[in-house]
């Protein structure tokens, strides 16, 4: 999948919006990539957060004797349980943007980001990939391809030259 998103990468202007925290989508060569969850390579102040600045990772391991500009003790870039998902605006402002949306890689099981479909009313495409696409909750004009990520890359392929 991808090698895929790779290749439209290409040819179309492409926005993944991920809810994992790796970094396994730019490690595949993704550029633009919104991680709605944040994102484990990097750190941020525990403290009142006043501005969005982040600190790489060096290695495996955030110490708890590494402290931020602020003074504050650093802490994983990534949303706790209980707290708000601070790119979810920016998501559904991508999504309402789109000509086509591809959800792919997710059951639309976890909220508030399984939402983000709603916001897709100008998308001239609509495409969800799910082995059990066929029993979602969504709206009627989403082709459905009940499939895993892997399989459905022929189906996307014919759908998007067409």
């Amino acid at each position: 999948a991808h090698q895929f998103l790779k290749s439209l990468e290409e040819d179309y202007e492409v926005q993944i919006i991920t809810q994992n925290i790796d970094d396994l989508h730019e490690r595949a060569g993704s550029s633009n990539v919104l991680h709605l969850h944040g994102n484990i390579r990097l750190a941020k102040s525990s403290g009142p957060q006043s501005e969005k600045k982040y600190y790489p990772i060096e290695g495996w391991e955030l110490r708890s004797d590494q402290f931020c500009i602020d003074g504050f003790p650093l802490r994983p870039h990534v949303v706790w349980f209980g707290e708000a998902v601070p790119e979810l605006e920016n998501a559904a402002r991508l999504v309402s943007e789109a000509d086509i949306l591809i959800v792919i890689g997710t059951s639309l099981a976890v909220y508030p980001a399984a939402s983000l479909v709603h916001f897709a009313d100008k998308a001239l495409l609509k495409i969800v990939v799910d082995p059990k696409a066929d029993e979602l909750n969504i709206a009627t004009d989403f082709v459905r391809i009940p499939t895993n990520a892997v399989e459905s890359i022929k189906s996307l392929k014919q759908l998007l030259t067409n």
